[in-house]
């Protein structure tokens, strides 16, 4: 459970200026201590910290119940000469993009310090006023520093202290970008600032950016070890090394990890501890690495053109991501989809916080082992992952998954006639493999998608030696009474390996009367051809 807790984390950037004369001096680096605090630590004794706040993008959104930046930033400058008391000078503040203050601003927001960090005591402090903007509403503020009180000194700081508003449009998208200009203007009177006296000197610093926080691995099996529909058992389970057994076989893969580096906004976050310089310390939230299971809502994987058919109901719990419980698909839509709709609980047990590349978790078919798994042989299963987190934000992966064939050969052939036609069918089948023994079956459905017979032995195991040719003719297909209405289509299914085997289907008329059968028709044009894959 995560606590709101605002902290009294702060920035420190770089911006240096001094003026001889009327001319200002170019800005000049100034690298504070890098320091972290408690939030109880009063913000008027926060160290600086002087590099960019990294968020993760996913907790911002639209919503209002994450991703509230209120931490104060603080950006710390310097002088690089001495500014004489004749001279005052303007500073304006500007965020960029729809970023507004945070809290109506005041003359205490930008704050006058020695090298130690303490105010200066009251009396000897140049007067500082708000002289332009500086409400909610606005993004940009003017401040009047009248140096006639004082010298200013290289030693002397400018602090300038405040919350930000509305940083969600800018940080809910990747790359988003916080930054604060600052332009100061030697100026002798109000009224030269107010007419648009140039800026002297001009430093634009980065306060915040977003990338993204989850690291999310949705793949295929990578792992170079195929897996196919075994020919052998009629299309009824698995062969190949890629396996799990023969009745499972995973699709892919998917995990999640939290990227390191990254912070968590104050509304969600929980501070962690740290050690530097022997004392201890609390690091602004997330600093090492932001957790995203306080923010996901929900989550959906979705596998299309899929191998369902052979797996049962979703209940069965015949296809699941392989967790420690195995997550279960939710439904299949049909025998070529199936749906997961994730819970937090079941997004965070794909949660890898080790290595993704072996903690993802598998995608695992099972099938009965006594139903013909459909194969779709020219297209791919391609899956989605959505992930939704507080706020309206989501993150989508989409990966090719295995893509499951019948191993060895599939043919097909059109335009098979029924036994009373004019025209009768002749195949003639080669093995061009150099030591495979072949066998073929045949798969026969008439004009109206009915099978006729499915998983015939229209060659015996070893029938087809190497470099041996075998025709089949009408009486092998119409063996065991199998007779048909109109045109078929025959698909021949054997175990010696693609493009290996060729097959040619000719139709020859019948014999008339003082005439031969005559061939009619190529009807194929081989293994490496349309009726062969």
């Amino acid at each position: 459970m995560f606590h709101k807790k605002t902290l009294g984390a702060a920035i420190a950037v770089a911006l240096s200026f001094g003026v001889s004369a009327v001319q200002a001096a170019d800005f000049q680096k100034y690298v504070p201590k890098a320091l972290f605090v408690d939030a109880t630590t009063p913000l008027s004794s926060v160290h600086q910290i002087n590099k960019p706040l990294n968020y993760a993008y996913e907790q911002f959104g639209d919503s209002v119940k994450s991703g509230i930046l209120s931490f104060p930033y603080r950006v710390r400058y310097t002088l690089t000469k001495s500014i004489p008391n004749t001279f005052d000078f303007y500073i304006t503040f500007t965020l960029s993009g729809d970023v507004t203050w945070g809290g109506n601003l005041s003359s205490q927001n930008l704050r006058i310090q020695d090298a130690t960090g303490m105010d200066y005591a009251v009396g000897t402090v140049p007067d500082v006023s708000i002289v332009n903007k500086g409400s909610t509403t606005d993004n940009t503020v003017s401040f009047l520093i009248n140096s006639s009180k004082s010298i200013m000194e290289p030693t002397h700081f400018l602090n300038f202290e405040f919350l930000v508003s509305n940083a969600n449009n800018v940080l809910k998208t990747p790359g988003g970008q916080i930054t604060l200009t600052a332009n100061l203007t030697i100026a002798q009177t109000a009224k030269d600032f107010i007419t648009g006296t140039p800026a002297d000197q001009q430093l634009t610093t980065v306060l915040g950016t977003s990338a993204e926080g989850t690291d999310i691995e949705f793949r295929g099996p990578d792992d170079g070890n195929p897996a196919y529909i075994s020919v052998v058992s009629d299309g009824k389970t698995f062969e190949g090394p890629g396996k799990i057994n023969d009745t499972q076989v995973a699709y892919g893969a998917v995990g999640l990890k939290n990227k390191p580096g990254l912070l968590m906004s104050a509304a969600t976050c929980v501070p962690h501890s740290y050690l530097v310089g022997g004392g201890a310390g609390v690091l602004p939230c997330g600093a090492g690495q932001w957790d995203a299971t306080g923010l996901m809502l929900e989550g959906q994987v979705l596998i299309e053109d899929g191998n369902f058919s052979a797996s049962g109901k979703a209940s069965d719990g015949n296809v699941y991501i392989d967790t420690t419980t195995k997550i279960v698909a939710d439904e299949f839509t049909n025998v070529t989809s199936a749906e997961w709709i994730l819970d937090v609980a079941e997004l965070d047990a794909i949660l890898v916080m080790g290595n993704t590349n072996k903690g993802a978790r598998n995608l695992v078919l099972t099938v009965k082992g006594d139903t013909e798994i459909v194969e779709n042989r020219q297209v791919q299963p391609k899956g989605t992952l959505v992930i939704k987190f507080d706020g309206g934000n989501s993150v989508t992966r989409s990966a090719f998954l295995r893509h499951l064939k019948k191993n060895g050969t599939v043919c097909t052939l059109y335009n098979i006639p029924p036994s009373d036609a004019l025209d009768i069918i002749n195949i003639r089948i080669t093995n061009d493999s150099p030591g495979v023994d072949g066998f073929v079956k045949g798969k026969l459905r008439d004009m109206d998608n009915k099978v006729i017979f499915t998983g015939k032995t229209l060659i015996e195991q070893g029938g087809l030696k190497p470099h041996q040719t075998v025709r089949l003719q009408m009486e092998d297909l119409k063996a065991d009474g199998a007779s048909w209405e109109g045109r078929a289509v025959l698909v021949l299914e054997s175990n010696i390996p693609h493009p290996l085997m060729q097959v040619y289907g000719l139709l020859r008329a019948r014999e008339a009367t003082g005439f031969p059968e005559t061939p009619l028709m190529n009807m194929s044009t081989g293994a490496t051809g349309n009726s062969c894959d």
